[in-house]
């Protein structure tokens, strides 16, 4: 049986991307013919030890029903090397909680993290969507494995734009970010492209 996850960021109290992080979840029950998703806001209940910080709510559950959620400090980890691998055709459409064959991806790489490639097209890392600065904009790839949370709220809020992003383009940009739900826009990393390895493995 399927099991899917939904890692929300808890500031303070409060779920900034609670909206989103609903609508992904909705989805997914509807691709996998379950129209009875239940709501995150009626089965996440938070202790009163994590109401004051930044915190990790972590949502395992599956289609029939039955759910876990666990909170945990979150720390923003600075990367030094990423390595760009490609992965054929492989996707990753819903967020299952089996990642087993990303990271194996991840451990096998030469760098702190990896970018992966698909088809010819860059998607995303290990654990984030990318943004990469051109000079002028900052663009995220048309087709990442997963589409993100924090990725889709910068996207409405048009802080960022999205365009199909080649493995023998990525060098002409200047910078990059990781994005994902834990990580605010303001406290992303600021990436070199330098720190990119250009070989593909």
């Amino acid at each position: 049986m399927y099991r899917f996850i939904e890692s929300i960021r808890l500031e303070n109290g409060k779920f900034p991307l609670l909206e989103e992080h609903q609508l992904r979840l909705n989805n997914t029950f509807n691709h996998f013919g379950h129209f009875n998703p239940f709501l995150l806001d009626e089965v996440i209940s938070v202790p009163e030890e994590y109401l004051n910080g930044i915190f990790k709510c972590r949502v395992v559950y599956n289609l029939h029903g039955k759910v876990s959620v666990e909170f945990a400090p979150y720390h923003i980890k600075k990367l030094g090397t990423f390595s760009l691998v490609d992965i054929g055709s492989a996707g990753y459409p819903y967020k299952f909680e089996d990642r087993q064959w990303i990271m194996d991806l991840l451990n096998k790489s030469e760098g702190d993290e990896i970018i992966m490639c698909r088809n010819g097209e860059i998607t995303d890392s290990s654990y984030a969507n990318l943004v990469f600065f051109d000079g002028d904009k900052w663009v995220t790839p048309k087709h990442p494995l997963l589409e993100g949370t924090r990725r889709a709220r910068l996207l409405k809020a048009s802080i960022i734009k999205e365009r199909i992003i080649r493995d023998n383009e990525i060098f002409n940009f200047h910078q990059f970010k990781c994005i994902n739900a834990m990580i605010s826009w303001e406290e992303a990393p600021v990436y070199q492209i330098g720190q990119i390895k250009k070989t593909i493995s």
